[in-house]
């Protein structure tokens, strides 16, 4: 009884198989960037990012002060 099943189980598997690796969605990118002028990091999906660059510069709070961050690359992050 059980030996009827076994080869329609097996050719299941192997269709859905083909049909995940065929109709698998396409997987992001994504890429590191720097903020300037503070030299922050951050990420973001591989399309292009639009930045634009303000004309006049604000420090942030208590400027020389930032933390250590190991995301997403190890810099020192200044506090907003």
């Amino acid at each position: 009884m059980y030996k009827n099943l076994i080869l329609p189980i097996i050719v299941g598997c192997l269709l859905l198989a083909v049909f995940v690796i065929i109709f698998k969605s396409p997987c992001e990118n994504w890429v590191n960037y720097k903020q300037l002028p503070l030299g922050n990091f951050y990420t973001a999906a591989d399309n292009p990012i639009v930045l634009y660059n303000v004309p006049r510069h604000r420090e942030p709070y208590r400027y020389p002060v930032c933390h250590w961050v190991d995301y997403p690359v190890p810099h020192c992050k200044h506090n907003p």
